[in-house]
């Protein structure tokens, strides 16, 4: 298991290892509450620990298991002068195998690294729109160029928890239809996730006028899209679509361009799937770009789930 740690959240990667390939198995995360976020960094990584034996118990019962970690946490959480809180900690980890060995690499830590990264709270900056203690936000953004087509999404929480990955279209896509499969994927994931009142950000003149009845779609296919978006946000209580500017818009911006890359290590920082149609054509047909390897060990144990 690999565990990070950043002042606002706790990541953990659970890994299997099969001779020298390391399997991801599970990830957990949380951000911390305001106590939390005060505790010292060894405390923080005992919180990570500790969590990850409250997900993940029926593995930490029936296996041994190795968490690589920088700190001596096994000589911290042993300490005869330890907090009360790593007493309390370390009688409840002793039921389980647990070994505590110095980290050698970084392998499945970016795994556990961005996790985290992704759970932290974020700064972006908004346009001059008042959000309300409920309110999510949400920059979009799609891309076109000689290396294909691609879309960012970046979800954020009223309590600034973000959600963020890139989509590569896998079909032929303009700028505007790029900008469209960006605002429609990002409106379904808040629609996952039961959000209710939404403030949509995109650099996409176009796109902001259409939706706020600015100006009217006469691309027929636009207008299609335009349709698509309109019943989405229909599902969505309170919204409001606002064109900011790209600077404004940068982290989605680097995930459009992101998934249009044909670097296969930037996969290892960031959450990249394909669509094989276009929205307009019925339902996505997703595949993440994870999936493309060869079956993995797990499948038959989820397949029985």
């Amino acid at each position: 298991m690999y565990m990070a740690v950043s002042s606002q959240a706790i990541s953990s990667v659970l890994v299997r290892m099969d001779d020298t390939i390391q399997c991801p198995v599970y990830y957990i995360s949380k951000v911390l509450s305001d106590v939390e976020m005060r505790y010292p960094l060894a405390d923080k990584t005992a919180l990570a620990l500790v969590f990850s034996t409250r997900k993940l118990r029926p593995y930490f019962q029936a296996h041994a298991i190795r968490v690589y970690t920088k700190l001596p946490l096994k000589n911290i959480l042993q300490k005869l002068e330890a907090s009360g809180r790593l007493m309390k900690w370390s009688v409840e980890l002793g039921e389980f195998d647990i070994q505590f060995i110095p980290r050698p690499d970084i392998k499945s830590q970016v795994l556990a690294d961005f996790v985290v990264e992704c759970t932290s709270y974020t700064s972006d900056e908004s346009p001059d729109v008042s959000p309300s203690s409920s309110c999510w936000t949400l920059y979009v953004d799609g891309a076109s160029g000689s290396s294909g087509a691609g879309a960012g999404i970046l979800l954020i929480s009223p309590q600034k928890a973000t959600l963020e990955f890139g989509l590569r279209l896998k079909f032929p896509a303009t700028n505007n239809v790029a900008e469209y499969e960006a605002l429609i994927a990002g409106l379904r994931l808040a629609i996952d996730c039961e959000v209710q009142d939404l403030v949509v950000h995109t650099d996409s003149q176009l796109v902001a006028s259409q939706e706020e009845g600015e100006f009217d779609a006469h691309n027929p296919l636009l207008a299609q899209y335009c349709q698509i978006v309109k019943t989405l946000l229909a599902q969505i209580t309170k919204h409001q679509v606002v064109h900011i500017l790209r600077e404004q818009n940068a982290r989605a911006d680097s995930l459009s361009k992101l998934a249009t890359s044909t670097t296969r290590d930037v996969f290892k920082r960031k959450f990249i799937e394909e669509i094989h149609f276009p929205s307009i054509q019925g339902s996505w047909v997703l595949q993440s770009i994870d999936e493309l390897k060869e079956t993995s060990w797990i499948d038959p144990i989820l397949a029985l789930l």
